[in-house]
């Protein structure tokens, strides 16, 4: 078991049948009492047994539920779907049932229903069947050809659409019936009985459409001309049945018309049967056609249903006939009516129809039909002009009416006026009384306009004679009021008047001001006439109650003449009436909100009492100061800025809280704090009391200074170049300036020093200009302080710092004879002399001159030749190397001494190759490389110890050089800061110092912890 889920509720649920469709959704059917639940989804009964369909995914999760019956016995029993996912359940109901919003009434004790629904649960139709007893569904099934299969069982009889079934006479009988499944109306249905009872259970429909049904009967039971007789109670059956569904005894499987009894074959595959007399029966039926109209199922080129032998368009489909022979088509594109206002008998409606005829049976399609055409359909009144389009209906039918007024040309005394067509006493006026310009006088000729076309007018004033006042006068003919102006030149036609003013002529003016009384707003007052803003007070600022707001009707007096009116109800009204300066008071506190007026209010939306300073603003201590620029806001008092409001006893005007003399109204301020106020202080600004005033006093708060000569801020009396704004202070008193960028600026202020080179001012123990920071030999010996140090072995101390302390150093050549590798100068290595038995400290004693006091040998150096000096490169030819090597005992150490000798010799090269590499170095950036090269080479003893020492040496000397010609400003900063980078020299006199030896491999083993130099640093091979 995979999975496995429940639903139900507290009575009876039975689920009959299952369904799967190809998303693999599981649909199940069956009926509930009282309620039952799916997942989250519960249903309740009306009342009995109801129907229930519910949709699990494919891992057994409840989608949705749906339910149908009413109150009675409602049960499903058989479930399918479709290719499209649709539903399809079948079953019993009793009385009604409801489907979603469809209601069935049974006919019996219980009736059959086929329902389908979407796969959203969506209720499609529900169709039903039976008779008056009991019958129910059991089985669906579907067939390819889109038609559903039922079968169960019935008693009685039966109804299925239009099919009736009628039973054998048992308690039931079997039936199986056929529906449609878009539509769910009944094609047909069969019953097969007998005298028990049957019941069709379960059915399938194979691939040639033959329905296979299968259930249990008792006793005989006929299906069709096979009878079967059951062996006990209830005996199983299967049968087949061919599907016909029109009855004409061919299987639907091989009908082509499954559906019409008339037809079953179609030789042309045209879809009209074959046979002639049969519906549709195809007129062509060896040949492929569509035509419909005049025959069916013949060729029609242009698909419009007439065959192309009676087609007079054959290419376009929205024409076929010509009635009229006016080579427009009989179809039309519009509603189209003959005279007699009937629709027109032949053609059809066709939208856009190709060359539609507006009137099939009328040559001239002015819509009045040929009396020749009667024969086909034409109806009257005829056509007069058959041959000219014309639509005249009056007089005569057809013809030419260019008015459109039904009566034609040649018979319309007006032929451009569709309102008028006779004119009996031809004065140009119709006698039409409803048409246009009718004739007032119809048998008078005549030619008035004005009041009635048509009478006579002897003025020519277009009046007739009868309504004219004046008939001689043409340009008179009306006095209304009687006032002796005719209407035409009386303004005032209507009310009698005198005035003869253009434009009021005939018009009323009571008081005489030139203004007629209909436009007059003060008619009686001759000193007014108009009133704009309706308030009752003319616009005329000079007539009586003048209106001095004429467009406000809310406002008319301004005492003051300031814009604003004084009725305090109208618009803008002025709360100052009398002061033009003022007129709006927004927190009403009696000062008016203009700025620039009397008396402005400087607080205008806060009221307030303030009468000093601002007015108007709030003034909690009530002493006229508004609390903004009140300093004591909640102390009364009159003292004037800027400690204004606050007390003063001495009523000076200055607060008691800043007045210096609060108790002398004379006396409040002493600038100098002598004690001695500054009305009465002959230098109230003397703050130093140095007797001169602040005003000529450099620094009025030192009284040893007064003035500043140069203006560098610094006075004369402390400034050591009063004269001078860029220098003042030398601190360490060494007559250098402290100041910055000057030639004799000190670089070290606060110590002094006597330094010319580089650093000025700073420490120069020897005096040669040089700081001792960054001179090499500080005490002046000639021997450098790094020598000096390095000399120092076995108890020995050579001090730098002292000018008596000085290492031995025979050649002369400031390199302590300890430290040289040549001491006695004569270009042979210590060393080699040594071995070779010369004297190392007589420059006179070599190797080559040992044996007769003279040379006895070269060096040959290749690519160079021979030398009679030392060259560590070359290759020795001696009498002395000879005699060393006929003296040796053993081979192996003569050999080991040649080797010895390669060894030493390629020491000495690798020593000259960096020796020459430290003259070139020229970047202080390489001094590090440098350093743990040399270091490196001593460590793994590539150079002898000598040649280690020399290279330090040589290295301490190339980093003095190339420091000191570095920026003076940067050396300057370095140097009075941590010595140049140099050695602590005091602290290496305190040193304990190791053996020469020693002390290199201490110097490696204290080295800053990186690694030794890779192969080819500072450009020397490792094995170089």
């Amino acid at each position: 078991w995979q999975w496995a889920v429940s639903a139900g509720g507290s009575e009876w649920d039975y689920g009959e049948s299952v369904a799967i469709d190809s998303n693999g959704y599981v649909y199940v059917t069956g009926h509930f009492r009282n309620t039952v639940s799916f997942g989250s989804t519960d249903l309740v009964s009306d009342g009995g047994w109801d129907i229930f369909l519910a949709r699990l995914s494919s891992n057994g999760y409840w989608s949705w539920a749906r339910q149908a019956g009413a109150g009675g016995g409602d049960f499903a029993y058989a479930i399918t779907t479709d290719s499209s996912n649709y539903v399809y359940i079948t079953g019993s109901f009793a009385g009604t049932a409801t489907f979603g919003s469809t209601n069935l009434t049974g006919s019996g004790g219980s009736d059959i229903f086929v329902a389908k629904l979407s796969s959203g649960g969506s209720w499609v139709w529900v169709a039903k069947a039976g008779g008056s007893s009991f019958d129910r569904a059991n089985a669906i099934t579907l067939d390819t050809l889109g038609s559903a299969y039922v079968t169960g069982n019935f008693a009685g009889t039966a109804t299925f659409g239009s099919t009736n079934l009628t039973s054998s006479g048992g308690t039931s009988d079997i039936f199986v019936a056929m529906l449609s499944s878009s539509s769910g109306s009944w094609h047909q249905a069969i019953a097969a009985g007998g005298t028990s009872s049957k019941s069709g259970n379960g059915i399938g429909i194979d691939s040639n459409g033959y329905a296979r049904v299968t259930g249990g009967f008792e006793g005989a039971a006929t299906f069709g001309v096979t009878t079967l007789t059951s062996s006990g109670d209830d005996d199983i059956f299967v049968a087949t049945i061919y599907s016909d569904g029109d009855g004409d005894s061919v299987a639907d499987v091989d009908d082509l018309f499954a559906y019409e009894g008339s037809q079953f074959a179609d030789q042309d595959s045209d879809g009209f049967g074959d046979n002639t007399t049969g519906f549709h029966g195809d007129s062509c039926p060896s040949v492929y056609g569509t035509s419909w109209q005049d025959r069916w199922g013949c060729p029609d080129l242009d698909s419009d249903g007439q065959s192309d032998l009676y087609d007079a368009y054959m290419q376009n489909p929205t024409q076929w006939n010509d009635s009229d022979g006016d080579g427009l088509g009989d179809n039309w594109d519009g509603t189209l009516v003959n005279r007699n206002g009937s629709t027109n008998g032949i053609g059809e409606y066709w939208p856009n129809a190709y060359l539609s005829d507006p009137s099939p049976l009328d040559y001239d399609n002015d819509g009045f039909e040929d009396e020749n055409l009667v024969g086909i359909g034409a109806n009257g009144p005829f056509d007069d002009c058959q041959l000219i389009y014309g639509l005249s209906s009056e007089d005569r039918s057809g013809c030419v009416d260019s008015d459109g007024d039904g009566w034609s040309d040649e018979g319309d005394s007006h032929p451009g006026d569709g309102s008028q067509h006779n004119d009996s006493d031809g004065d140009g006026y119709g006698d039409d009384d409803n048409g246009n310009l009718p004739d007032g006088c119809p048998d008078d000729w005549g030619n008035s306009s004005e009041d009635v076309w048509g009478c006579p007018d002897s003025d020519g004033d277009g009046w007739s004679d009868a309504v004219d006042t004046d008939d001689d006068d043409p340009t008179e003919w009306s006095d209304t009021d009687a006032d002796g102006f005719g209407d035409n030149m009386d303004d005032c036609p209507n009310d009698v008047g005198e005035m003869v003013l253009s434009g009021d002529v005939g018009c009323p003016d009571s008081d005489e001001d030139g203004v007629r009384d209909q436009l007059d707003d003060f008619p009686m007052d001759g000193t007014q006439w108009s009133d704009g803003d309706g308030d009752g007070y003319g616009d005329n600022a000079s007539g009586n109650n003048p209106d001095a707001f004429p467009t406000d009707g809310t406002q008319w007096v301004d005492q003051d003449g300031d814009g604003y009116g004084d009725n305090q109800q109208g618009n803008d009204s002025d709360a100052f009436p009398t002061d033009p300066t003022q007129w709006a008071d927004s927190d009403g506190d009696g000062y008016g909100d203009n700025l620039e007026g009397i008396d402005p209010d400087g607080c205008p939306t806060q009221p307030g009492s303030s009468d000093l300073g601002l007015l108007g603003c709030p003034d909690t201590d009530r002493d006229g100061w508004s609390d903004d620029e009140d300093e004591c806001p909640n102390q009364a008092g009159m003292s004037g800025p800027p400690y204004t409001g606050c007390l003063d006893r001495d009523g000076d005007g200055i607060a008691d809280l800043v007045d210096e003399f609060p108790d002398d109204a004379n006396e409040s301020i002493d600038t100098d704090g002598d004690g001695i106020g500054d009305d009465s202080d002959e230098h109230p600004d003397d703050f130093d009391n140095d007797g001169v005033p602040t005003s000529l006093d450099w620094d009025d708060e030192d009284a040893s200074e007064s003035v500043d000569s140069d203006g560098d801020g610094y006075g004369d009396n402390a400034d050591n170049w009063p004269q001078d704004s860029g220098r003042w202070s030398d601190i360490d008193g060494d007559g250098f300036t402290d100041q910055i960028g000057y030639e004799t600026s000190d670089d070290c202020p606060t110590n002094a020093g006597n330094s010319t080179l580089f650093q000025t001012g700073c420490s120069d123990m020897d005096g040669d200009g040089m700081p001792d920071v960054l001179d090499s030999d500080i005490d002046g010996d000639g021997i450098t302080n790094d020598n000096e140090i390095d000399a120092s072995k076995g108890g020995i101390i050579y001090d730098p710092f002292n000018y008596s302390s000085k290492p031995a150093d025979l050649d002369g050549d400031n390199i302590p004879d300890i430290l040289d590798f040549d001491i006695d100068d004569d270009g042979f290595p210590n060393e080699f002399e040594e071995e070779r038995g010369s004297d190392e400290l007589d420059p006179l004693s070599t190797p080559l001159n040992v044996y007769g006091d003279q040379n006895t040998g070269f060096f040959y150096i290749p690519g160079e030749g021979f030398s009679s000096q030392y060259d560590p490169d070359g290759y020795e030819i001696s009498l002395s190397i000879l005699v060393r090597a006929m003296t040796t005992e053993f081979l192996i150490p003569i050999v080991m001494a040649i080797v010895t000798v390669f060894a030493i010799r390629r020491k000495k090269r690798r020593y000259k190759r960096v020796r020459s590499r430290l003259a070139d170095l020229d970047e202080p950036k390489e001094l590090d490389a440098a350093e743990a090269m040399i270091d490196n080479m001593i460590l793994k003893h590539k150079v002898t110890i000598e040649h280690g020492v020399l290279l330090r040496n040589l290295f301490e000397r190339r980093r003095e050089e190339l420091l000191d010609n570095s920026d003076i400003e940067k050396s300057t900063r370095i140097g009075s800061s941590n010595g140049g980078g140099r050695r602590d020299l005091a602290s290496k006199r305190s040193d304990s110092i190791a053996s020469i030896g020693e002390g290199v491999k201490s110097s490696v083993s204290q080295s800053s912890g990186r690694p030794p130099p890779r192969a080819g640093s500072f450009g020397l091979d490792s094995d170089d």
